[in-house]
C-alpha cells in the first residue's frame, strides 16, 4: 500500500495580508468547513470560517461565530459546536475556565445560532494574566467575556487570568464528548512544561471535567506535551498522537479516556525516518486504517494498516511533492518553498500545520498555507491555503 497524491491547487490566496493555520472539518450534513487565521501568527489573531458544498472545489465565507476558533464538532442531528481558543478564569470558581462557544445548524440557516459561553473545570491547569500576551492584536473581541466574569466595565492586564486547556481534536465515545487538550500544570508553571489531558462532556460541549492526564509535560522533550489528536481505534482502545519539541509521542487509553499508557516516541516501521513535530492530525478510514499528517519542519503523511497506532509507514513528503509542482510550473528554485521552517522563517515559507479529512474510504483531503508563495514562473508572490487529494493505494 502506498499515499498518492495529485498535483496540489490553490483554493485561497491574497496578494496583501496574510493567511495562516487552515483547520479542515466534515460536517454531518457532507459540507466541508474550513478555518483560517487571517494576520500575523499572534495571540488573539482573528480567524474566518469558509464551507464548501461540493467537496473543496469551491468556498463560501461565512461569518464567524467565536473570534478564533480552536476546534469544532459535528453531531448526527446536524448541530455543529464551535470552540474558541481561549478560556478565561471565573474569579468566583478559581478551577473554572469560560470559554465562547456557539451552536448552529449550518445546513439550515433559517434555525438561530446560539451563541454563549462554555465552562471547563480544570483543576490542574496554571493562570497567566492577560498583560503577558498583551504584545498580540486587540483583545476586543473578548471583552465582554472577562468583564462580565468580574462584573466590571475596566480590568488591569492582571485581573485577568487566562487558563485552562487549548483544545485540539475530540470525538463522541460511550456517551460522553471527548477532545484531547493541553494546559501548562500548575505545578510546572516556573517551567512552562505543558502537560496533555482529555476533557469530557455530557451535554453538548456546555460544561467539561478535565478526564484523564495523558501525558505529564517536562523539559527533557523541549516543550512538554502539548498539541493533540484523538481518535477511536477499531479495537476498542482511544489513541492520542501528542506534539513535543523533539519528537511525536502517542498513547492508549482502554478505559474511555480516563487513564492512558506513559506517552512514547513514534517510530515508523519501515523507515529510520523521525516524525516529529507539530500539529498531528489523525484520522480512522473506513476500514480502520489510521492516517497521520504532521509537520515542521516540512510537511508529511503516514498511514497505519494495522489501526493500531503500532505499524506507521508509508511516509508521503508533501512539501518535496510542492517543490516538484513548483518545478514543473517554471518556479525557479530561488523562489520556491524554503524550510525547514522549524528555524522560523515560516513568515516566507509556511507554517507547516496540516489539516486532513477523509473523502472517502480511501481518500483524503489535505490543507496547509504558504507564504510568499509562487505558484508559476509568471506569478506574484501570494499567501494562502493549497489542498492535496491524497489516495491509498494497494
Amino acid at each position: 500500500m502506498k499515499l498518492v497524491p495529485t498535483r496540489p491547487v490553490t483554493i485561497l490566496s491574497v496578494r496583501h495580508g496574510e493567511r495562516w493555520f487552515p483547520f479542515l472539518f466534515r460536517h454531518t450534513d457532507g459540507s466541508l468547513l474550513m478555518y483560517i487565521g487571517h494576520g500575523h501568527d499572534r495571540n488573539f489573531a482573528p480567524h474566518h470560517r469558509l464551507r464548501s458544498l461540493d467537496g473543496g472545489r469551491t468556498w463560501l465565507e461565512e461569518q464567524e461565530n467565536v473570534p478564533r476558533p480552536a476546534w469544532c464538532h459535528s453531531f448526527s442531528d446536524g448541530e455543529l459546536l464551535e470552540v474558541d481558543a481561549y478560556g478565561f478564569q471565573d474569579p468566583k470558581a478559581p478551577d473554572t475556565f469560560v470559554y465562547y462557544g456557539a451552536w448552529s445548524f449550518p445546513s439550515e440557516p433559517q434555525r438561530k445560532t446560539v451563541r454563549g459561553t462554555l465552562r471547563v473545570r480544570n483543576p490542574s491547569s496554571s493562570l497567566t494574566p492577560l498583560n503577558k500576551l498583551l504584545q498580540a492584536y486587540p483583545t476586543h473581541p473578548w471583552w465582554p467575556l472577562y468583564n462580565g466574569l468580574h462584573r466590571k466595565a475596566e480590568l488591569r492586564g492582571d485581573e485577568v487570568l487566562i487558563g485552562g486547556p487549548n483544545f485540539g481534536s475530540g470525538i463522541e465515545h460511550e456517551g460522553h464528548l471527548l477532545v484531547a487538550g493541553y494546559a501548562t500544570h500548575k505545578d510546572d508553571a516556573a517551567t512552562g512544561a505543558h502537560s496533555a489531558f482529555c476533557y469530557a462532556s455530557s451535554d453538548r460541549g456546555r460544561t467539561w471535567e478535565e478526564w484523564g492526564l495523558v501525558g505529564r509535560g517536562t523539559k527533557e522533550t523541549g516543550e512538554g506535551f502539548n498539541e493533540a489528536t484523538i481518535v477511536a481505534l477499531k479495537n476498542g482502545q482511544l489513541y492520542q498522537v501528542l506534539r513535543s519539541g523533539k519528537s511525536l509521542y502517542h498513547s492508549w487509553s482502554s478505559d474511555g479516556g480516563k487513564t492512558w499508557t506513559q506517552p512514547e516516541v513514534l517510530r515508523l516501521v519501515d523507515s529510520d525516518y523521525q516524525p516529529r513535530m507539530a500539529w498531528p492530525v489523525c484520522k480512522v478510514l473506513e476500514d480502520g486504517t489510521l492516517v497521520l499528517v504532521f509537520g515542521r519542519p516540512g510537511k508529511h503523511m503516514v498511514f497505519d494498516p494495522s489501526g493500531t497506532g503500532k505499524q506507521w509507514q508509508g511516509r508521503l513528503d508533501l512539501h518535496a511533492w510542492e517543490l516538484d509542482t513548483q518545478a514543473l510550473m517554471g518556479v525557479p528554485t530561488e523562489l520556491q518553498l524554503h524550510g525547514p521552517t522549524e528555524q522560523g522563517v515560516r513568515y516566507w515559507d509556511s507554517a507547516d500545520y496540516l489539516a486532513c479529512v477523509p473523502i472517502g474510504p480511501r481518500e483524503m483531503l489535505v490543507c496547509y498555507d504558504v507564504q510568499g508563495y509562487y505558484e508559476n514562473w509568471n506569478s506574484l508572490p501570494v499567501s494562502g491555503v493549497r489542498m492535496v487529494r491524497v489516495r491509498l493505494e494497494d
